[in-house]
């Protein structure tokens, strides 16, 4: 836990509330080692970590929880969707708020059952900035990489191909957008070793230049 008391005191003196965020995506360990469809799928285990949060929330003071279980695969999400069910009824008798962050609705997430989250939790949150970003047509291509190579680990897929997004009729410039998709795939791949090959499907030998070029400056 990462938590402090004197943070929480120094926020309610100021009239703010906390919500402690519970996930599984802040550190290399917690993604690596973490196996949410063992942790979820059995109940006694599920029963142990809302016991130990509800600890958590009396020792630190906090006002709430806040979900962000991110790249589950597809058996672990029915499991997921049960620990906030229990999860709430634990936070409804302490008095304490429970939210839960979710993709972008798509087909892809469906799994994580909005719907119910909705009847359970005082607020389901979809973060927005998975698709669309203040920093302009950059951080908006990054996220279409990133979201991408995240619903490739949650689906358990060892590899992905991608074509040089935004290049063709959108006029892109193939330089910048070679130098982004290769900062965010070698970044990813970092920090998620289950994924061990991407692919650059090239449309032609200018394009192909421009990755790999982009590539040899950023791996030097």
């Amino acid at each position: 836990s990462l938590a402090s008391k004197d943070y929480v005191d120094q926020a309610h003196a100021m009239g703010l509330k906390v919500w402690a965020m519970v996930e599984n995506v802040s550190t290399r360990e917690s993604v690596q080692k973490l196996d949410t469809k063992e942790l979820m799928s059995v109940t006694s285990k599920r029963k142990k970590l809302i016991e130990n949060l509800m600890k958590e929330a009396d020792t630190y003071g906090f006002d709430g929880f806040n979900l962000d279980f991110e790249s589950m695969k597809p058996e672990a999400l029915p499991h997921y969707v049960q620990f906030i069910r229990e999860l709430s009824v634990s936070c409804r008798k302490e008095g304490l708020v429970l939210s839960v962050d979710n993709y972008v609705p798509s087909a892809y997430t469906a799994g994580y059952n909005r719907k119910e989250q909705g009847i359970v939790a005082d607020y389901v949150i979809v973060m927005g900035y998975d698709e669309h970003f203040a920093g302009g047509e950059e951080e908006l291509l990054a996220s279409c990489y990133r979201s991408s190579l995240k619903l490739a680990v949650s689906y358990g897929l060892s590899s992905i191909a991608f074509p040089s997004i935004s290049t063709g009729i959108y006029r892109f410039p193939v330089d910048r957008a070679a130098r982004i998709a290769v900062s965010v795939i070698l970044g990813f791949l970092g920090e998620n070793p289950s994924l061990r090959e991407v692919f650059m499907v090239c449309f032609d030998a200018h394009t192909r230049q421009a990755y790999e070029q982009a590539l040899c400056e950023l791996e030097n």
